[in-house]
């Protein structure tokens, strides 16, 4: 068996021992890097070479680099860097993808509803009746409506207080928003994410995990449960304009059930 030795670049391996420091606890969230002279001196590499390697862990979001000042170890990841790794499905319009991306916003919001009903406070209740009273005075405006909606399930992942959950949230944030702004054009999607924002409150009000998680699911699963039937019948593409007759048949099965 013959060992593969992948050669890599300074700059690369430079980047490598920061990120390695990093991922240590060496260097701490908020914490300065060395000074550039002491690094170059360590690591036995030119200003140029550092300054390209603190470049690309500026890009990935591990570091800020502030003139005068330094680099410091990002204290919290930017959405902007995750959700630019997710740029490449997000382009793909196949209805398999979008099945996907739902059953990702079911596992992920589903949780965050869980813990948020276990975890929220008064003033978190407060804000999300403040959205949902909101989003009641302006049902008229889609784009408005569109936008309460994001914010709404924003709220939620934010009051479940995990960092993670909310990191996850976020780097789907372009994607979501664009969604809901898609299917907020119809009046009877409206309709019918108001009635379910309603139910969910409720549950995370009666601070009950089970039933906000599961009012959760109840509020995506029919549409994923329409999408599916698409793929059965061959459908294999379908645009985000779509998805608002997809609500329409989820709202009218809801009301059947």
């Amino acid at each position: 068996m013959h060992t593969m030795i992948i050669k890599i670049s300074t700059v690369d391996a430079a980047a490598n021992y920061l990120k390695q420091k990093i991922a240590l606890g060496e260097l701490r969230p908020g914490e300065a890097l060395p000074s550039e002279r002491n690094l170059q001196k360590d690591l036995s590499i030119s200003r140029f070479t550092l300054r390209e390697a603190l470049a690309k862990l500026q890009a990935l979001g591990l570091i800020e680099v502030s003139h005068g000042k330094g680099a410091f170890v990002t204290q919290k990841m930017r959405d902007d860097v995750l959700g630019d790794v997710f740029l490449p499905l997000f382009a793909d319009h196949t209805i398999e993808r979008v099945i996907e991306f739902v059953e990702a916003r079911v596992l992920i919001e589903c949780e965050s509803a869980a813990l948020c009903a276990a975890r929220r406070t008064t003033q978190d209740l407060d804000r999300l009746r403040g959205i949902l009273e909101t989003s009641r005075q302006h049902f008229d405006d889609p784009v408005r409506y569109g936008e309460l909606d994001y914010e709404f399930h924003t709220e939620i992942s934010k009051a479940a207080r995990n960092v993670f959950l909310q990191q996850m949230v976020g780097c789907l944030n372009d994607y979501v928003k664009r969604y809901l702004r898609s299917i907020s054009s119809d009046e009877e999607s409206r309709r019918m994410s108001f009635a379910s924002h309603e139910q969910i409150l409720a549950r995370i009000s009666d601070g009950n995990p089970e039933e906000a998680c599961a009012v959760t699911r109840q509020h995506l699963g029919r549409m994923l449960t329409l999408l599916k039937k698409l793929r059965e019948k061959n459908q294999t593409e379908i645009s985000l304009r779509e998805l608002g007759e997809i609500v329409r048949l989820s709202a009218a099965t809801s009301e059947t059930e």
